[in-house]
């Protein structure tokens, strides 16, 4: 008797955030510089770590040449590759922060010097941020500190500041060089 239930071969692996070779930056060819395979080690490490300066370090580079092949001319598919790894590791620090608001973050306890055990703490805050920011009809829009806040004096002397800009804008519109409207400024 033959079995019915045919196997198919399983998926090739699917990469993570991969350069492909054709968009890799173009360079010059130096042993010590940014090859192409270099750059294609650049974008996975940045995928999994999330910093340049480490993802550079890996690969045996620095960040500053990094961000100046980023800035090259002709270099935009590895300016995307990039921007695609950093949106790779922002969604894996976003699930994260979801797993430390559920299952909380295991703290050693200690007495008289010794380990104890240990004890799981959960954050409020991260619970709220996240809820807020998830679902704002149910739980509330996030709170803006920058414009609620009234001990921001920063942000009190910027409109301030366009006030004036504005008036002295006008005064230089209407361009009489009477300085009777310098007063009004004060």
């Amino acid at each position: 008797m033959t079995n019915p239930i045919r196997l198919r071969t399983p998926p090739a692996a699917s990469a993570p955030v991969t350069l492909q070779p054709a968009a890799s930056a173009p360079t010059r060819t130096r042993v010590d510089g940014w090859t192409p395979t270099r750059q294609k080690a650049f974008i996975e490490t940045l995928a999994d770590c999330g910093s340049v300066a480490l993802a550079a370090r890996a690969v045996g580079c620095s960040k500053e040449t990094a961000y100046r092949l980023r800035r090259k001319p002709g270099a935009e598919a590895f300016a995307q590759a990039w921007d695609s790894a950093i949106a790779h590791a922002i969604r894996r620090l976003s699930d994260e922060a979801v797993e430390r608001a559920l299952l909380g973050e295991e703290v050693p306890v200690f007495y008289k010097g010794e380990l104890v055990g240990t004890r799981r703490r959960y954050s409020d805050r991260l619970i709220t941020f996240l809820l807020r920011h998830h679902d704002p009809a149910a739980y509330g829009v996030p709170y803006d500190y920058n414009f609620v806040n009234p001990k921001d004096r920063l942000g009190r002397k910027a409109k301030t500041l366009e006030t004036h800009l504005d008036k002295l804008t006008d005064w230089n519109e209407e361009g009489d060089g009477d300085d009777a409207h310098v007063s009004d400024l004060k």
